[in-house]
């Protein structure tokens, strides 16, 4: 949502491969922890992402690397690109 704030929030489903009332409580989950707010009304309005919310985006991407670190470290790098390209497989698997 950070490289696409102000995009409508029907666009998301499609982004995140989810129906749009998972994704209208989970912009309501955000929303309610003041990490975006909308602009206009229903579908078509304007998620944007608040200043609170590139920050904690910030802090996330952050342990996120760091995780990613540690696996590749402990697994090896061939090892861990094989395991993120077999999750990747699974959850193509799942979404058809």
């Amino acid at each position: 949502m950070v490289e696409n704030s102000g995009e409508q929030q029907k666009n998301y489903g499609a982004h995140l491969d989810l129906n749009a009332s998972t994704v209208n409580r989970l912009i309501d989950t955000l929303i309610e922890k003041s990490l975006v707010e909308k602009r206009g009304t229903g579908r078509g309005s304007e998620v944007v992402v608040t200043a609170e919310g590139k920050r904690e985006y910030r802090r996330v991407k952050k342990t996120m690397a760091k995780l990613r670190q540690k696996m590749s470290d402990s697994l090896g790098e061939e090892n861990f690109s094989q395991l993120v390209g077999n999750l990747s497989t699974a959850r193509d698997s799942f979404s058809v």
